[in-house]
């Protein structure tokens, strides 16, 4: 993904200086740098100054990310659909090979998603489960606004290539997806929907949109039994955390958990933040001081950027990370991009 930015970045680079220049705003590179920056400057009271490095090195694409935003715009909306139509394919495969993998072993690991345990991704690169789940989000809402929207593509081969992508990576979602990836799958597509009525002034078809949205994943819970098995998991996690219950093995509990111990950090150090290489270090020691139930196996980190990013730099930097990333939405030129504006919300969650 680091390399996918960079290489969108020196697209919308490239492009300031070879297309007709665009009106430049300088405020998404201002919140940018001054983000990292920010963040940077908790190298020098961070105890742990390997670490500090590390998530310094890891941060660096987001520097680039303004520019990304550029090469959105300088694209055309046939170059854009090669690249997205060539990303859901490599979503495709490894979706493929682990739900056929998912059948084989069925029972097996419908045990383990009622578990709180992922259902694996194979042929994933190592990927991790909830990263190819967020993946999985873009390649659906992208191939559903191609499969809708673009009519640059004559090919009727192109197109059922697009719907045949689009739905079959939908469908393995409802299958092997962590909650992450559908809720901010659902927020996209609602989002999408939504401006998509708003623009077209269409009564009827707002009707039908929402209908779908209504019955679609009232239909996957019914024929996907992971799904079921994945909603009954969380029933039992927002059970165990209403009722302050022993949250070990139950993943949605156990985050709530590690967000509380985060926050009582946070209010500690609300502007500064720990340092930031030693967000992980402090959260184990206010587990301790918390007298947190949870096993000193599942005192996790936050699980949550923008909460992660206040423990280590303050509470402005997550703030200024949050602007970051909502920043397209200020503009005229950005802000009415459908398939933009759903994928930052997808971001957002």
């Amino acid at each position: 993904m680091s390399i996918a930015v960079i290489l969108l970045s020196l697209v919308g680079l490239v492009s300031l200086f070879i297309y007709k220049k665009p009106k430049v705003s300088l405020f998404p590179f201002i919140v940018s740098i001054t983000f990292y920056i920010w963040c940077t400057f908790g190298y020098f009271y961070s105890e742990d100054q390997a670490e500090a490095l590390r998530k310094i090195v890891l941060k660096l694409p987001l520097l680039t990310l303004p520019l990304a935003y550029y090469s959105f715009i300088q694209l055309s909306s046939k170059q854009k659909a090669l690249v997205i139509l060539i990303f859901c394919i490599a979503i495709y495969l490894p979706a493929a090979v682990s739900c056929i993998n998912y059948f084989t072993n069925k029972t097996f690991f419908d045990m383990m998603v009622l578990h709180s345990k992922p259902i694996p991704v194979e042929f994933g690169y190592g990927i991790h489960h909830i990263e190819f789940a967020v993946l999985s989000a873009i390649a659906v809402i992208s191939g559903l606004y191609y499969c809708v929207f673009s009519d640059k593509y004559k090919s009727k081969v192109i197109r059922i290539l697009f719907i045949f992508l689009t739905v079959s990576n939908f469908i393995f979602m409802h299958i092997l997806s962590a909650r992450t990836g559908l809720i901010a799958l659902y927020a996209a597509v609602f989002t999408g929907m939504m401006m998509f009525v708003f623009k077209s002034k269409k009564t009827k078809i707002g009707i039908i949109a929402i209908g779908l949205f209504i019955v679609v994943p009232v239909a996957a819970y019914f024929l996907s039994g992971s799904l079921r098995n994945r909603v009954e998991n969380t029933y039992r996690d927002l059970e165990v955390v209403i009722q302050k219950k022993d949250a070990n093995e139950h993943s949605f509990a156990m985050r709530v958990d590690a967000w509380l111990t985060a926050s009582d950090i946070i209010k500690q150090h609300p502007v500064a933040g720990v340092g930031i290489g030693d967000g992980g270090t402090e959260m184990q020691k206010q587990y301790v001081k918390n007298n947190s139930r949870l096993s000193v196996y599942n005192r996790k980190n936050p699980h949550n950027q923008f909460i992660e990013c206040a423990v280590q730099s303050g509470l402005v930097a997550a703030g200024l990370l949050l602007l970051l990333i909502l920043s397209p939405l200020f503009y005229r030129r950005w802000n009415r991009d459908i398939l933009l504006v759903s994928s930052l919300i997808l971001f957002l969650v």
